[in-house]
């Protein structure tokens, strides 16, 4: 049969039947893979609600349908809320309220950055709130919010809940009296979560959030596979309509980029009884109705972990836990036995002494340069009564003096009978301290004599980590982080100031041995004029005795 028939007779019947059932079932497996891109063939993309390159909707005017607060940068292929440094805040907001009572966001979006394994930070966050664009500790957005939040956490501040790895996803629901807790990464206010490997990757990542009926659900797809795996499913979550939405991002000592390529808004096509339709949806506060509320899941953080049968493999992970323990607490003993010889060895100086009423005492202290002394002291009086020293009066006062290596004067004040003064050294070398009392007040106590107890702490140790971390809001391991790196710059300036005196020190030797050298040249050179003279002196005597 001629190749030409052989073609043609494939599409006369009864092939024709075939062909139309398979085009047929093409038809439907395309249909369905559109139902699950779109999620459904009665949903419709909300443009006025959704964030799509090249962001035209975005800026300051009064038309945008977006703004934004912060370190958030735009360009053409994504939006950056922080880019990879420490201490940013960055945000997004929609300008426009959402009243659907059912939909779904889909956000796009990558975190990335040149921190290595734990050492990045420290989220992301897709809010659905009452306010918007009120900066504030939760990921860049303000504490205390009334809506809904999805944290996309990728450091871990609560060292003692290791039954979850980071980054981490999580959600919260809440009417404003709710504070989302960083020291232990949210758990007591969480719905529920799941770990999900997306930072770093090669390709963008992807974060549903659908909210239907009273039901949330959340879902993922980190592979790039255009599979979406399940995080979150919970219902009797109730959420109102008019709030906006938005999404932040923060860094604190760790940093990542933060990017949102994309936020796609769909409503949700869902009948509702007539009871539903006739109510005020603006006005229901955010809720959850859960068997078990969020609060207990500080309690038994690792599920049902416990009630369940220890197991071969659950005895090896308690034992290595216990051996992971053991060591960990050897290594914490040996760094605070390290530290404490350090501190033993460091520019650390608490002494007392005595000075009389017009005397003055000067200590030397070795100081690099750009380095901060703080320096305390208090005065006690001795009591010929008790015979003790007791504290001074508010009258008597001390007069600190500090000098330079060069001599120059860079403190002198006048401080009362406690004090605390402060200076910073901008030329490394020798600096001298000198106290004496104020004598007019002194005399006062005449034939008495002055205790003076001082304190002298030099570079790091003149910080006062307590301070810090209450001020920074600093976790533990953030505040070990921080005392390593100045650590770290302390020990860069002793030994820049090592360098320095090494330097001097060869200057000086150097200048001793050509002055040595010179000088035994002279004693040389005197010699021989010396024996030379002698010389001739001794040839004229024979001369002149005509010995010669």
């Amino acid at each position: 049969m001629a190749p030409d028939r052989q073609l043609s007779s494939l599409f006369s019947y009864p092939h024709q039947g075939v062909c139309k059932i398979f085009l047929l079932l093409w038809l439907l497996h395309f249909s369905s893979v559109c139902s699950d891109i779109t999620d459904g063939n009665a949903e419709h993309l909300k443009r006025e609600h959704s964030l799509i390159k090249p962001y035209q909707g975005v800026g300051t005017s009064a038309s945008s349908q977006w703004d934004f607060w912060g370190s958030t940068l735009v360009t053409s292929q994504y939006v950056r809320l922080t880019p990879d440094e420490r201490s940013k805040q960055g945000s997004i907001w929609n300008t426009v309220p959402c009243y659907l009572k059912d939909w779904e966001m889909h956000v796009q979006f990558k975190v990335h950055g040149s921190g290595k394994k734990n050492l990045h930070g420290d989220g992301i966050a897709i809010w659905y709130t009452k306010e918007r664009s009120h900066p504030g500790p939760v990921f860049g957005n303000q504490d205390h919010f009334v809506g809904l939040a999805v944290f996309v956490d990728t450091f871990r501040n609560d060292l003692h809940g290791m039954d979850r790895s980071f980054p981490y996803i999580s959600a919260m629901v809440s009417n404003g009296s709710l504070s989302y807790d960083h020291g232990n990464d949210g758990r007591s206010t969480e719905l529920g979560g799941c770990s999900a490997e997306l930072r770093n990757k090669d390709h963008d990542t992807y974060l549903a959030i659908r909210y239907s009926k009273g039901r949330l659900t959340i879902m993922v797809d980190v592979d790039d596979k255009n599979e979406w795996k399940e995080c979150i499913d919970i219902g009797g979550v109730r959420l109102p309509t008019g709030y906006y939405f938005g999404a932040s991002a923060a860094t604190g000592d760790l940093s990542d980029n933060h990017d949102i390529i994309s936020m796609k808004m769909y409503q949700l096509m869902v009948e509702h009884t007539p009871e539903e339709d006739s109510q005020d949806w603006t006005k229901i506060e955010p809720s959850v109705s859960l068997l078990k509320s969020p609060k207990d899941n500080i309690d038994d953080p690792t599920g049902n972990f416990r009630s369940t049968p220890l197991t071969g493999w659950k005895v090896f992970l308690l034992l290595l836990c216990a051996l992971l323990g053991i060591v960990v607490c050897a290594v914490v003993g040996a760094v605070v036995f390290q530290k404490q010889q350090e501190r033993n060895r460091s520019l650390v100086s608490a002494l007392y002494f005595h000075i009389g009423e017009t005397e003055k005492k000067c200590f030397i202290e070795e100081i690099p340069d750009e380095t901060m002394i703080i320096g305390n002291y208090r005065t006690q009086l001795y009591d010929k009564q008790s015979e003790s020293y007791l504290p001074a009066t508010p009258g008597l006062g001390m007069f600190v003096e500090v000098k330079d290596p060069d001599e120059k004067v860079i403190l002198s004040r006048q401080y009362g009978s406690e004090g605390r003064f402060t200076f910073t050294s901008h030329t490394p070398g020798e600096h001298q301290i000198c106290l004496h009392s104020n004598s007019s007040k002194f005399s006062l106590f005449a034939g008495g004599m002055l205790r003076v107890h001082l304190d002298i702490q030099v570079g790091e140790h003149a910080n006062n980590y307590a301070e810090i971390a209450a001020k920074d809001k600093l976790t533990e391991l953030q505040l070990r982080v921080r005392q390593l790196v100045e650590q770290v710059d302390q020990i860069q300036k002793e030994q820049n100031y090592q360098r320095y005196r090494e330097e001097r020190f060869r200057q000086t030797s150097e200048s001793t041995n050509q002055r040595v050298l010179w000088w035994s040249i002279v004693q040389t050179l005197i010699l021989v004029a010396i024996g030379f003279w002698q010389m001739r002196h001794l040839k004229s005597f024979f001369e002149a005795k005509k010995l010669v």
